[in-house]
């Protein structure tokens, strides 16, 4: 789904979750994460719109190649190290 290992993704979870982005519940063998404040979910959303808007000129520029990859279809944003 996202081509990270579950011991990445656990990792950059408790990140977040130490950061005070996310909370999370125990049931059984499963974590259960959720936004800490629905303000994040504001941001993200307006994040997304902008990046959708500006996903070719993105892609375009040659500055922006050398240090981020941006997919025009799906306005996603990675760094790559």
């Amino acid at each position: 789904m996202t081509g990270l290992t579950q011991s990445n993704v656990s990792g950059h979870l408790n990140c977040l979750k130490d950061c005070g982005l996310v909370t999370s519940r125990q049931e059984g063998r499963f974590i259960h994460y959720r936004l800490a404040d629905p303000e994040v979910t504001v941001v993200l959303t307006g994040a997304e719109a902008i990046l959708s808007r500006l996903a070719d000129r993105i892609t375009a520029c040659l500055n922006c190649q050398q240090t981020l990859s941006v997919s025009s279809a799906t306005a996603q944003v990675r760094l790559q190290y």
